[in-house]
């Protein structure tokens, strides 16, 4: 299984992308803001391929879908989330969303579209498919919309 997350909008306070699953349009995600020098619980991942597995999470105290081999971090997980505030590095999908490129944007209905979400990569993993994730930093500038 093929995951994508195109990052779209940052600014300082989050990151805003679309998620794509096997290709296919899937939700809208929200992450930390871009930080050249990672700042501990605040600083998105880098963009990248990532193999993603099925992992304890001592924090959450559960199994829980995990980005593996993250260049500077550790236990970097997918879960529901809805603004910046609720992750320390890690995205979460949302199926709706109130987009501010200028300020706080935020993910809506995100403990629905992960449960749907788990069920994907749970058939993934249990018919022997490897998950990985593509993460891109496609950002729109914001001089590109004041035309």
């Amino acid at each position: 299984m093929r995951l994508r997350l195109d990052r779209i909008s940052s600014n300082e306070n989050n990151t805003f992308g679309l998620w794509f699953v096997d290709s296919d349009f899937f939700a809208f995600s929200i992450e930390d803001p871009y930080n050249e020098a990672k700042v501990a619980g605040q600083t998105r991942i880098p963009a990248g391929v990532y193999r993603v597995d099925l992992t304890y999470s001592p924090r959450f105290k559960k199994n829980m879908w995990e980005l593996l081999n993250v260049p500077g971090y550790t236990g970097v997980r997918i879960h529901s989330l809805n603004t910046a505030e609720d992750t320390e590095g890690c995205i979460g999908p949302g199926f709706n969303a109130d987009i501010n490129l200028d300020s706080v944007s935020s993910i809506h209905r995100s403990a629905e579209a992960m449960k749907v979400l788990d069920l994907k990569l749970t058939a993934a993993k249990d018919a022997g498919d490897e998950i990985r994730i593509k993460i891109t930093d496609d950002i729109i500038e914001r001089s590109d919309l004041d035309w």
